[in-house]
């Protein structure tokens, strides 16, 4: 399945669970909720930006013959993988 078309899935199952939520709860509670799924998903993605930041660091450091690129590779594998975890499991 192509990127996109994983996206819209997700934002139609969201929308239907949204739309469910909205029927048996008050509006009041249903922009709470809204704001907290847009803030969960705004730091997963900062999580995400940030990880991926670290390993196209890393990958320049290797390019460059820096001299600490052991350490910032680690820094980089170990940062990508908590985050990727983190996300994965929602926490």
């Amino acid at each position: 399945m192509s990127k996109s078309f994983k996206i819209f899935v997700g934002g139609t199952l969201c929308f239907r669970l949204f739309w469910n939520f909205e029927k048996q709860h008050s509006q009041k509670q249903c922009r709470l909720y809204l704001k907290h799924n847009q803030f969960t998903l705004a730091r997963m993605a900062t999580d995400l930006v940030a990880a991926r930041m670290m390993v196209r660091n890393a990958a320049i450091a290797i390019d460059c013959d820096h001299p600490e690129v052991v350490s910032l590779c680690c820094m980089a594998k170990l940062m990508a993988t908590d985050s990727s975890f983190d996300v994965s499991m929602h926490k």
